[in-house]
């Protein structure tokens, strides 16, 4: 942890709130504590030294979010890292998305005409991205009502490969969301077709920044058919057709997923 700090001071960053998080596998990670105003801020200055560092930042919402992680982070009878990056590594992307849409009840692509299949009907594209649209999903962790001086956490995680922290936090599970290997399974995969980086991760809530978002229709299609399987809140709840995330999708810089 000293070096760690040493190389934040450096940084000009503040390091009193500075925190290990032991793991009861035997993985560490640390948290810094900040007002929100500053939290989108300094993940920008830990990013752009993630390097240095050798840790990557994620903003994990509030006091309150971060006491979500505490179940699983302390169950020894989880799996650790290193086997959960060895389970990714036998999986095959798309058996992933069509097993992953078979346990969510909608067929897999032309597999079985007597259930339900999102393919057959996306529905048609939206003609213009009206403000109205794009509050729909250009969203933050945070609720509205979350003050700028509330505190938030910001964890650094002994990794330079963002799509390995799902499985440093044992992240998922639950409801509708992923199993810890389908978060990296598919964040690997973004990271390298989009330059997707997750930000922010709160008990139920995603956002990532995305340096080359889809150009077109039908990459961007597709890319909503991953999101919809990967969550499907966001689309059953709110945008309602696979077509209406697409255009959403469709050069845009935010990606954000909740769980129910």
């Amino acid at each position: 942890m000293r070096a760690l700090a040493a190389q934040l001071q450096n940084l000009d960053i503040d390091t009193s709130t500075l925190q290990p998080v032991h793991l009861a596998t035997g993985e560490v990670f640390f948290t810094l504590s900040v007002p929100r105003r500053h939290a989108y801020p300094l993940w920008h200055t830990l990013r752009k030294h993630t390097t240095m560092t050798a840790h990557w930042p994620l903003i994990l919402g509030t006091d309150e979010d971060a006491t979500f992680y505490q179940q699983d982070i302390t169950d020894p009878d989880l799996d650790s890292v290193a086997q959960i990056i060895s389970n990714v590594h036998v999986l095959n992307r798309h058996t992933w998305l069509s097993n992953r849409l078979r346990e969510l009840g909608y067929a897999p692509r032309h597999e079985d005409p007597d259930r339900q299949s999102i393919d057959e009907a996306p529905g048609p594209w939206l003609a213009e991205i009206t403000p109205k649209w794009r509050s729909w999903y250009e969203l933050s962790i945070f609720p509205r009502s979350t003050r700028d001086g509330t505190p938030v956490i910001v964890a650094l995680f002994p990794t330079t490969k963002c799509w390995e922290v799902p499985a440093l936090l044992k992240y998922g599970n639950w409801n509708a969301c992923p199993e810890p290997e389908g978060h990296v399974l598919l964040w690997h995969h973004w990271y390298q077709q989009f330059d997707a980086e997750p930000v922010a991760l709160a008990a139920d809530t995603l956002e990532f920044r995305v340096q080359r978002p889809p150009t077109n229709k039908p990459a961007a299609l597709q890319l909503a058919y991953e999101h919809f399987t990967y969550c499907p809140d966001r689309v059953e709840e709110d945008v309602k057709l696979i077509a209406s995330l697409a255009a959403l999708l469709l050069n845009s810089n935010r990606w954000f997923f909740w769980w129910d």
